[in-house]
């Protein structure tokens, strides 16, 4: 049924995501809109104080000379940022859950909380499935992968980022799938939720806590048309989940999308 999921899109309504998500809407949203509930979930864009400092920590979190100061910088943000759950809206001709917080790398994990209990409270849905603007994701795939889960476990999916970790397993937040009694746990211990680094480490570090089975799943990134162009068909098969996060400037990824588009269509 297309209510045994929900796929949440995380946007920006900013150039060149606000295109990149048109493209998503003529190709695999609009192929498989009858099979899921696809929505769009983001926040307001941030006053331009908050973008210059958002965009220091994004830009820097990974330099090794200001790594340091970053990483200081997050957890003296992370005091002044409350685990309350947002207010939203949710738009349902445009399929949009709209978060009143700021669309800011320090506080996606409040746009997060909204998500879940939005999910919580007004779907009956067995699985939740987040992902980003520039993911292309084959939704027939996916649920013939929720069919073999038990919706009644704690059930953590997706890429493992660093799968040989001692600590904990981070799930990356370009796709991962939680049962909805997970999202419900997240939610009664949401208190607990830290917003002093990137949200997936953020969440994954809360649901390390729990009694988790945590599921690894493949994903495919595509940087380029050319790399798209040498894949065979046996292996574009195999995947859900495709990641089209061009490196160029200016983006290039609603031509990724729209050639991979096409290569599938064919299938």
């Amino acid at each position: 049924m297309k209510e045994d999921i929900v796929i949440a899109i995380s946007q920006s309504d900013i150039s060149p995501w606000r295109e990149i998500r048109k493209t998503q809407q003529d190709t695999w949203i609009k192929k498989f809109d009858n099979d899921a509930v696809i929505i769009h979930y983001l926040s307001k864009n941030p006053s331009l104080i908050l973008k210059i400092v958002d965009s220091f920590i994004e830009n820097y979190r990974f330099s090794k000379k200001l790594g340091k100061i970053i990483s200081v910088l997050n957890r003296l943000i992370a005091i002044f940022i409350s685990s309350k759950i947002p207010k939203y809206i949710f738009d349902k001709n445009k399929n949009e859950l709209l978060v009143d917080s700021n669309s800011t790398y320090f506080l996606f994990g409040r746009r997060n909380l909204a998500l879940y209990e939005w999910f919580v409270e007004n779907t009956n849905s067995k699985f939740l499935f987040q992902t980003n603007t520039s993911s292309y994701i084959n939704v027939a795939k996916l649920k013939s992968i929720t069919k073999k889960l038990d919706d009644r476990s704690l059930i953590f999916a997706g890429m493992i980022i660093n799968p040989n970790s001692q600590s904990f397993k981070i799930v990356s937040g370009a796709g991962r799938l939680l049962s909805r009694d997970l999202v419900i746990e997240i939610l009664k211990h949401r208190n607990h939720l830290e917003f002093n680094n990137l949200e997936d480490i953020c969440v994954s570090e809360l649901i390390s806590k729990m009694p988790v089975r945590i599921i690894p799943l493949e994903r495919y990134d595509l940087l380029t048309i050319n790399k798209l162009n040498h894949l065979p068909d046996e292996v574009l098969s195999k995947y859900f989940h495709f990641r089209c996060k061009s490196q160029s400037i200016p983006r290039t990824d609603s031509n990724i999308m729209f050639a991979l588009h096409q290569r599938l269509s064919n299938f």
